[in-house]
């Protein structure tokens, strides 16, 4: 092989390759669960209005939010942020249905909050 034909092989070969060591076909691969993430993006939009209102409704009626919608609310806020990461390359793991669906932080905050503040956290009595 010349020398002229081996640095065509080079280039094309360069050209099917990302910087980071991924192909082409595997960025255009991310791209499409970009589009399917982007979809799913504006699918939860509707869901956080629905729970919002269904929220300002129960607190306008008993004066205190519901606390399974506040969870679902939080895990939901976790799963888009997994879904901004994946699209901008901050991480190359997808997200919910290809890994488990995010546990919510609040309850972490509110343990976390509880040791802070002096007062034990409770603790579930044994029988």
């Amino acid at each position: 092989m010349s020398k002229k034909e081996e640095k065509k092989v080079e280039q094309t070969t360069e050209a099917a390759t990302a910087p980071e060591g991924e192909s082409t076909a595997q960025v255009l691969l991310r791209g499409l669960y970009m589009v399917l993430f982007a979809i799913i993006t504006r699918l939860a939009e509707f869901v956080i209005w629905g729970a919002a209102i269904i929220q300002l409704v129960y607190k306008l009626s008993t004066k205190k939010p519901n606390d399974r919608i506040t969870t679902f609310g939080d895990s939901l806020a976790q799963y888009i942020t997994q879904i901004v990461r994946f699209q901008t390359f901050n991480s190359d793991e997808k997200p919910f249905p290809f890994q488990s669906w995010p546990a919510p932080a609040i309850k972490e905050e509110s343990s976390a909050a509880s040791a802070t503040d002096g007062t034990p956290p409770t603790q579930p009595q044994a029988s």
